[in-house]
């Protein structure tokens, strides 16, 4: 939509910043804005017009949920141990070894005996226990509707966010990944705002699905992690996916109904994940530890924090029941 700004006169050799706030925009990354300027001079005697391409980008980040909770990464115990700095805030849970003094270093910390033997300081460092990682794989593949695969990436991009923000904030590596140019790109995430930038600029462009992207990532996979595939279902390959995974590694499949998605009237139909529910609840592959479905205008809340099958237990735990098309 268009936008109109009156600037003041601008003097030789001077300039003049305009922001302003648009909504509107979906998930994604825009460049170049055209731009047009008008002018009338001094007193509406000289008139010029002309129209200019911005140099620039701007980057739309995918909304995300604040979750209270994620089953399928607080139902298990997974410590691992990383080296932990007595300098940065807080301390370790166990002692880890001696290294020299620098400069921040709590003085509580120092080792005197090491420190009387070298005749320098030198502090205990300490290691401390993080969740287990969690490995996010968003299928970004084509379907050949563009306006559907971009709504569903556009899903698929929230929900990932959503479990990526609680992870973070609770103490688990995130590694996320996706197709990009014909190969798996994969994005260990830092700071959270990092994980929305990445995600702001996926495009439905994957040809792989996710049992070859899992193999694809190899070592990237560690044995223990959390793996959880987000996927619209669609020739979902769910043995071969559980055949790429480490040993100890427990899945967690977000199905993306892709058929409740706008699309731009193409013919292909695309299968409700519902017969795919009910195909996993009748015979789970073994690490599958939930199974969650999200329709377009769902609560991502409900949808990640109640999954609809849980096979932590015995049994299944059905949450409600499933729907038979």
């Amino acid at each position: 939509m268009r936008a109109a700004f009156l600037v003041p006169r601008i003097g030789s050799g001077e300039t003049a910043t305009i922001t302003y706030q648009r909504g509107g925009l979906r998930r994604g990354v825009y460049r170049d804005w055209p731009a047009y300027f008008y002018s009338e001079g001094i007193i509406g005697l000289a008139r010029h017009a002309g129209r200019a391409r911005v140099s620039g980008r701007l980057a739309v980040l995918p909304d995300y949920a604040e979750l209270g909770s994620l089953p399928f990464v607080d139902s298990f115990l997974h410590p691992h141990r990383t080296l932990w700095e007595v300098s940065s805030k807080g301390d370790g849970a166990e002692f880890y070894g001696v290294r020299e003094y620098r400069a921040g270093d709590p003085l509580r910390h120092v080792h005197w005996r090491t420190t009387a033997r070298r005749g320098e300081l030198a502090v205990r460092e300490f290691e401390r226990e993080v969740g287990a990682p969690l490995v996010l794989l968003l299928d970004n593949r084509a379907g050949g509707d563009r306006e559907r695969d971009v709504e569903v990436l556009d899903s698929g991009a929230r929900l990932a966010a959503s479990m990526a923000y609680y992870a973070v904030h609770t103490g688990h590596p995130v590694l996320m990944a996706a197709t990009r140019g014909g190969e798996v790109e994969t994005f260990r995430v830092g700071a959270f705002p990092e994980a929305l930038r990445w995600l702001a600029f996926l495009e439905p462009e994957g040809t792989m699905g996710p049992a070859i992207q899992a193999r694809l990532l190899g070592r990237e996979l560690a044995s223990g992690c959390f793996f959880c595939c987000i996927t619209p279902a669609v020739d979902l390959d769910v043995e071969g996916l559980e055949a790429a995974l480490p040993p100890m590694c427990r899945m967690s499949l977000v199905l993306i109904d892709a058929s409740s998605h706008p699309h731009n009237g193409s013919p292909r139909r695309i299968p409700s994940p519902d017969h795919l529910l009910e195909a996993l609840s009748r015979r789970p592959p073994a690490g599958l530890y939930s199974v969650s479905i999200y329709r377009k205008g769902d609560d991502i809340r409900k949808c990640l924090e109640e999954p609809l099958i849980i096979f932590a237990r015995s049994t299944p735990h059905v949450r409600s029941r499933i729907p038979s098309r």
